[in-house]
Formats: structure tokens, sequence, C-alpha cells
């Protein structure tokens, strides 16, 4: 199957796994959803684990993870605090600037380089996080990018697309240095026990936690099956194309997200947002064909 295909559908599962996210995050606190996030999905790859082949593991597999880990960790609390914070139309296309971040990892990290083409869909991707502001406009050229700073929302999603820009590329790494199989498995297992302290000393006393989860069972499950069909599928397809292809057909997601939002969130400026998102699908449109 062509990694296009297995991406975009990494994308939609994405956009659902953000949508719940979201709603869940009126009743979970930020800790423990961010906890969540990986922790929910462990359930629906466990039937993986016997079948899974653990390959030789060189140093440099464990000094990628030694630097892989504490920035996804870092990611993941950017993420979840800013679609908590904001709307997901306004938060969710920032994660785009992932894509420009990747050509400098992408190429420092692992040696990969775009063409040209390539380059240009990257940037209509990045342009079309300004027409997602468009409607300030009004107070001047650069009105859409001082909006930005006034979201916290958007801000943080910035910070967690250039951690990102990292995770990605060394994710990437840590694959060629193992197996598809066996990372895409043991990374999610990886982050959630590495998660588990920072539930136990900051998140609520155990007992709340164990009662948020119990009365939010329905949206935990949500939360873990399609985060289990976007991680199982990011794997797949970043190991057969270039990081920074992959994550920028990836970044659709936010192009869903924006039609979940505004469906089920009653969020406004949908014809903007929908158009800034637009224009970066053109931009995935002109990856995908050269």
């Amino acid at each position: 199957m062509s990694w296009i295909l297995i991406t975009l559908f990494c994308a939609i599962t994405l956009a659902a796994h953000d949508a719940f996210c979201k709603k869940a995050s009126d009743e979970i606190g930020t800790v423990l959803l961010s906890f969540l996030r990986w922790a929910a999905i462990v359930p629906f790859i466990a039937f993986l684990f016997p079948f899974i082949e653990i390959p030789k593991l060189s140093i440099d597999f464990y000094i990628t993870l030694l630097f892989l880990v504490p920035l996804e960790i870092i990611a993941v609390f950017l993420y979840v605090t800013a679609i908590k914070t904001s709307p997901l139309s306004i938060t969710l296309p920032f994660v785009s600037f992932t894509s420009p971040f990747v050509i400098f990892t992408g190429y420092i990290l692992l040696g990969e380089k775009v063409s040209f083409i390539g380059f240009c869909g990257i940037l209509l991707i990045t342009a079309g996080a300004y027409l997602l502001n468009s409607h300030a406009i009004k107070e001047g050229i650069f009105a859409p990018i001082r909006a930005i700073g006034r979201e916290k929302g958007s801000l943080m999603m910035i910070g967690a697309a250039l951690a990102f820009s990292f995770t990605s590329v060394l994710g990437k790494r840590a694959i060629l240095l193992s197996s598809l199989e066996f990372f895409g498995s043991f990374y999610i297992v990886t982050i959630s026990i590495v998660l588990i302290p920072f539930v136990i000393f900051l998140a609520p006393p155990v007992k709340e936690s164990i009662l948020e989860i119990k009365n939010n069972y329905k949206l935990v499950l949500l939360i873990g099956f399609f985060g289990a069909m976007s991680y199982l599928t990011h794997f797949k397809a970043i190991s057969m194309v270039e990081a920074v292809y992959m994550i920028s057909v990836k970044r659709t997601s936010f192009l869903f997200a924006i039609i979940i939002g505004w469906i089920f969130f009653g969020e406004s400026h949908f014809t903007e947002r929908f158009l800034g998102g637009a224009l970066m699908l053109s931009g995935v449109f002109l990856i995908a064909l050269f």
C-alpha cells in the first residue's frame, strides 16, 4: 500500500484521537490525560507483543532513546495543554510547523534532503497557517501573526512542533537501529512507563485519578483505539519514505480537526481556517505528486 494512503489514514485517526482528548480534557487533568494519551493505547496493541521479534540493539539505539524520550515527554505535555487551552481549529494547524523544522533536523540527524518541489510544498503548508487568523488582517498585514501570540494554545503547539521535529527524525533513526514492529510497540509502552512518576507526583491523588478514569472510561477507550490506529500507521509510513514528507502529509490531520471542531465543538471562523487548511493540503498534493 502507498505510504500516502497509510499516512492519510494516520491523519484521520489522529484527528479523532485529538478530538476525544479535547472532549476528555473537560473532566481529566492535563498530566493524567497526557499519560492516558499513551497508556490507553497499550491494551489495543498488546496482542502484537508475542509475535514481535526483539532485534539485537546497539548502544546507538539506547543513545537515540536517551534523547528521544525526554523530547517526547515535553512534546506531549505541550500538545495536551494546547488542545485543552484553546480551540482545535486554532491550535492543531500550528503543528504543521513541524514540517519546515524537520527540513533541518532531518538533514542534521539523518542526512535527508528534499527536492525543490518538495520544499515548495512544505512552504505552502506553512503559509496556510497564516490564513488561520486572517480575520485579524483588517488590523494590519502582520495582525494574523500577532494573533498567534495572543493565543496561548497556539504558542504551545508551535513549541510542540519544534519538539516533534526532533522526535520524528529520532524515531525514524530508532526504527532503522531496531525494527518497525519492535519499536512501534516498545516506544508506546516506554513512554507510558516514563509518564507514571509524573502522574504520581503531579496529578491529583491516585483515588481521584482512578475516579476520573472510571467516570470517563468510554472516552478513554476511544482515545486508546484511535491512538493505536494512528501510531501504528505512523511508524509504518515513516519507515517507507523520508521523514519530512511523511510528517507533512500526516499534518493534514488538522484539516480534519478543523471540521470536527466546527461540527462538534461549535468553533468559529470555519471558512478562513478551512481555506488555510486547504492551502496546506495543496502543499501535501505537491509533495505527493513530485
